[in-house]
């Protein structure tokens, strides 16, 4: 399949730009490894060509768009390019949308009809969709590839969070290390680093709270298949729709409070049948459902034929 990926290929940091695993990594390097002929369309730096000119001139089966609407951070998404080839049926086109949680009322609603059809990470807003009319909507939890990471590093690290703080996670990690967990957390690190990081430790943890919506809401997370990708147990604040895509308590585990994941990180590293059940069980649902290549594999059969996920 030709395929033309519109994307960013990094991100800005305080370091520097940094390649973005999501867009870059496990989206356009994986369709390249299973065969595919693609395009990389940064919206980052200034193409040499239109959208439409590439479109014309390459006669793609699909453009596979991971756009953010930022400009800050995406300052060459080519909207009014998207919009006319979809229109004209030029080339089907496909967005995956990473936030809904908190941008489906003043972002994806309003732009989904730019794209013949797009996928949430998201249950429950599916439904929403559906009541703005809008039905060409598929499931797209999360994925990672799990090439990337070693299955098989030795665990030395008992608890890690790989992530940037504030101060609810800071007093989090603060209240557990009081505690007497041993919980590391690692910030400004490379890409390679964070995937090292998580295949050294038993327990990620994630925190499934984003603070950019008022007020603060609860979604799925890229770090909760990260962290099972590294054959690592997750331990996850929980979002809702989470047992859509694990099964809580057999294939990941879930906290609300920080007493509640201090108790479940002392039982999980007291309790070593009980905590390798629950790894090797993510690990292998991780490999079923959402490794990156079964991921894109599900996504192309829907965005071009029409297959949904759910």
């Amino acid at each position: 399949m030709k395929i033309i990926v519109v994307a960013n290929k990094t991100l800005p940091s305080r370091n520097g730009p940094f390649v973005d695993p999501i867009s870059y990594d496990y989206v356009y390097l994986n369709l390249v490894k299973m065969g595919h002929d693609v395009i990389f369309y940064d919206t980052v730096q200034k193409q040499d060509i239109g959208l439409v000119e590439l479109v014309s001139q390459q006669k793609p089966d699909l453009l596979f768009c991971c756009m953010t609407g930022d400009k800050s951070l995406t300052p060459y998404e080519p909207w009014e390019d998207i919009s006319h080839i979809t229109k004209n049926n030029l080339a089907r086109t496909f967005n995956w949308f990473c936030d809904d949680a908190w941008r489906f009322d003043n972002f994806s609603s309003d732009v989904c009809w730019k794209f013949h059809c797009c996928s949430t990470p998201e249950t429950y807003c599916l439904e929403k969709y559906k009541n703005i009319g809008y039905n060409d909507v598929t499931l797209g939890f999360w994925h990672a590839d799990s090439r990337m990471f070693d299955y098989k590093k030795q665990k030395d690290i008992d608890v890690s969070f790989c992530g940037q703080l504030n101060p609810d996670r800071t007093k989090f990690i603060s209240y557990l290390k009081y505690k007497g967990i041993r919980i590391e957390h690692f910030s400004g690190i490379t890409t390679k680093e964070m995937k090292d990081v998580i295949s050294r430790s038993k327990i990620g943890i994630n925190f499934s709270k984003n603070y950019n919506g008022v007020p603060p809401v609860l979604q799925m997370k890229g770090r909760m298949a990260e962290v099972v990708a590294g054959n690592t147990l997750l331990l996850t604040e929980y979002a809702p729709g989470l047992e859509t895509h694990f099964k809580i308590d057999k294939e990941i585990v879930v906290f609300k409070t920080p007493d509640e994941a201090y108790k479940k990180i002392k039982f999980l590293l007291s309790n070593q049948g009980v905590y390798d059940n629950i790894r090797n069980s993510g690990y292998n649902r991780f490999l079923k459902d959402h490794d990156t290549q079964v991921r894109l594999t599900q996504i192309l059969e829907f965005a071009v034929n029409g297959k949904s996920l759910h």
